[in-house]
């Protein structure tokens, strides 16, 4: 049986391997918002947004909460009962592709009579092609996930993301939006293949499904966390068909897009790393250490909280040099603008990460819904108001603003276990204040680069003056990794 020692430090690999990896992928996700945007234009980018805004939309209502199930379930099967995970992974299988094939019939035939203007109608095979895919590679990948296979489970973006810069690319070059949109098909075949590949063994096993009355409440729990999928999505990618609804304008779509990238670009990468700590709260659950469930993810928040703050700096220090690299097509002011307001979203995002881990180990599947419903609702209804009079600002803003109110009803029904989430993160958000008001002092590259490096500078300081981060905190992460045979226990940081 495992130790608290081995299981401190299988927690601290796993946010380790998670920052790795989600590092390594930014360069292409860079690349691909510099390139694939100055390539397109604005207007041709903004029909490939509101094709990417209808995928992932489709792609949320395909959900059966994957990640919370095997996340939640597989942990709870012994290491040596291979037999019953194989059948929980070929049921959730099962089940899920059935539910996409439903999705897709339901979408071609939205899509046939209702379609968004920028929409080709010949894009929908594209679609249901890529949706299928993604169903086959996402159920695979959460079940490295439940497994605890984090490495493996957080390549799957790196792996997306240097394929869709390079496919994408160049399937545009050759063959136009068409081939565009096509790429993502020939992405999704290719996380199929990989996935299968590190599932072989339990995947390609005699087939064998769980009965119904066994694989049910795990349907039933995936299910229970499928409406406030659904919502998020709607949340983060319905405001360019918004703002295609009430505008017309692809080009407004494109400003919206790209500020809408960098917030969800932060938010994934920051918002997976609390994710891979699912696994490992589970087990702490389940051996009814609950504060020590709630210090790991405090500690997590501290650290998410400090490298959005940084992620805001390059934004407010160096985009108005960088984001002109996109091309003339784009209106500087607005990107920088919407990108702005979007980035502010990142800390109430974080909470909201946050929450919805305590709803999946809580079981709160009615709370979580209520809560992202009156968030979704919100931010549709400020968009009637907002969108027509501002066009993407309007927006930026109604996002921003249903985020705040996620998070702050979020805190409000677990207040006991976030109240600390909170008070963290104010903690760090405060340090990160001050220095961002050198940015009124900077104008050109290099006082951009230099007032960049400053107001870093200060942040850290801020942070280790006001003992919101220690040196010894960081000495014991490191020390677990570097020690993993040490006979040490490996003890969380204490509260502070």
């Amino acid at each position: 049986m495992r130790t608290q020692q081995d299981r401190d430090r299988a927690t601290v690999r796993s946010i380790s391997l998670g920052t790795v990896w989600r590092a390594l992928r930014y360069p292409f996700l860079l690349g691909a918002m510099v390139c694939i945007p100055r390539i397109m234009t604005a207007p041709v980018y903004g029909r490939f947004a509101v094709f990417l805004s209808v995928y992932m939309l489709c792609e949320s209502f395909t959900g059966l909460g994957n990640v919370q199930v095997f996340g939640r379930f597989l942990p709870v099967y012994a290491d040596d009962d291979e037999d019953g995970r194989r059948r929980l992974l070929h049921s959730m299988l099962f089940y899920g592709v059935l539910v996409t094939l439903a999705v897709v019939f339901v979408a071609a035939a939205g899509l046939t009579w209702r379609r968004p203007v920028s929409f080709n109608p010949f894009w929908t095979i594209a679609l249901a092609l890529v949706l299928l895919l993604g169903k086959v590679q996402g159920t695979l990948f959460a079940y490295l996930y439940g497994s605890n296979q984090i490495g493996r489970f957080s390549s799957r973006d790196l792996i997306r993301s240097f394929s869709r810069f390079v496919v994408v690319l160049s399937l545009f070059l050759a063959f136009g939006l068409y081939g565009a949109i096509w790429a993502f098909v020939i992405n999704e075949a290719i996380l199929v293949v990989i996935s299968a590949w590190w599932t072989r063994k339990v995947l390609f096993a005699r087939v064998r499904l769980l009965p119904w009355p066994a694989i049910r409440p795990y349907i039933l729990f995936g299910l229970a966390f499928y409406v406030p999928t659904v919502l998020v999505g709607m949340l983060q990618r319905s405001g360019g068909l918004l703002i295609d609804a009430y505008t017309g304008l692809a080009e407004e779509i494109g400003y919206f897009d790209l500020a809408n990238q960098f917030l969800l670009l932060t938010v994934s990468f920051l918002g997976i790393l609390l994710a891979t700590l699912l696994p490992s709260l589970t087990q702490f659950q389940i051996e009814g250490e609950h504060e020590r469930a709630e210090t790991w993810m405090r500690h997590a928040v501290v650290f998410c909280t400090a490298m959005a703050v940084v992620a805001l700096y390059l934004l407010g220090f160096l985009g108005p040099h960088v984001i002109p690299i996109v091309g003339e097509s784009f209106n500087v002011g607005r990107v920088y603008g919407n990108a702005l307001l979007l980035g502010m979203a990142a800390f109430p995002l974080l909470l909201v990460h946050v929450g919805s881990n305590w709803a999946v180990l809580q079981r709160d599947a009615r709370g979580y819904i209520t809560i992202s419903a009156v968030s979704a609702v919100l931010m549709i209804a400020l968009s009637h108001f907002w969108i027509p009079r501002y066009a993407s600002f309007g927006a930026s803003a109604a996002s921003l603003v249903a985020y705040i109110v996620f998070a702050a009803l979020f805190c409000f029904r677990y207040w006991s276990p976030m109240r600390t989430m909170l008070i963290s993160l104010l903690r760090v958000f405060a340090c990160g204040i001050f220095p961002v008001t050198a940015r009124y002092f900077t104008h050109s590259v290099g006082a951009s680069i230099v007032g960049f490096l400053l107001a870093l500078a200060s942040f850290v300081v801020l942070l280790l003056l006001t003992r919101t981060v220690c040196i010894s905190d960081l000495k014991q992460y490191l020390a677990s990794l570097r020690h993993a045979k040490d006979s040490a226990p490996i003890e969380p940081p204490a509260a502070r």
